[in-house]
């Protein structure tokens, strides 16, 4: 009889420690399938970000470009405009009935002062959009842009010419976008596009993951 409950007391303890051992690797199992899955979530949500993130960063390197292309093309009409102006001006001296013309000119130079300043203030606030974006490094590309289109809005001299009339001087000048403007805009595109590939490098080195 003595025996039979040592038996039974053998068999009930190994029975519990077994099962204390199978709740413990069950445990162990679960908590590291849980932890390999909330990381993989974790990353896949991270690359869910980088995406929506790469696709803010592209559109709005799109929307700066054109915006500053919209620019020059509108200094270069402004800049023709002043050109213009300047010379009604100088005919009003000479031939009175020319001096009827300048209202209308200064309606049309107004006018285009005003749509270049909008298309600046539109530029503006895209430029400061930069730095909730991107780094520091394409940020400091803003402000060098800003100061060539400005100096855009200002037509420069060409050499003189000889054989150019009284008249035809107020439009021997440079309307085309000058440099300046090229270099910066170049120099800002060429940055955000930098930092676009490497966003674009890692998502896509991590892709996999969108469809374990």
């Amino acid at each position: 009889m003595e025996k039979e409950k040592i038996g039974l007391l053998e068999i009930f303890i190994t029975a519990l420690i077994t099962s204390i051992l199978s709740l413990g690797g069950s445990y162990l199992l679960t908590k590291n399938q849980l932890s390999e899955e909330h990381k993989y979530w974790e990353k896949r949500t991270y690359l869910e970000h980088i995406d929506k993130l790469i696709e803010k960063k592209t559109k709005l390197y799109e929307e700066i470009n054109r915006q500053v292309l919209s620019l020059e093309v509108t200094a270069k009409d402004y800049k023709l405009l002043y050109a213009e102006l300047s010379l009604t001006m100088h005919l009003c001296k000479t031939t009175p009935t020319t001096c009827d013309d300048l209202t209308e000119v200064n309606k049309k130079i107004f006018q285009k002062k005003s749509d270049f300043q909008q298309d600046l203030n539109i530029l503006v606030s895209k430029l400061q959009s930069l730095s909730f974006l991107f780094g520091h490094r394409v940020e400091s590309l803003a402000t060098p842009l800003l100061e060539a289109i400005s100096l855009n809005s200002v037509a420069k001299d060409d050499p003189s010419d000889l054989n150019t009339t009284e008249y035809e001087k107020f439009y021997n000048k440079n309307f085309e976008t000058i440099q300046e403007v090229k270099n910066a805009r170049e120099k800002l595109l060429n940055a955000m596009s930098d930092e676009i590939n490497i966003a674009n490098q890692y998502f896509f080195k991590n892709l996999h993951l969108q469809y374990k």
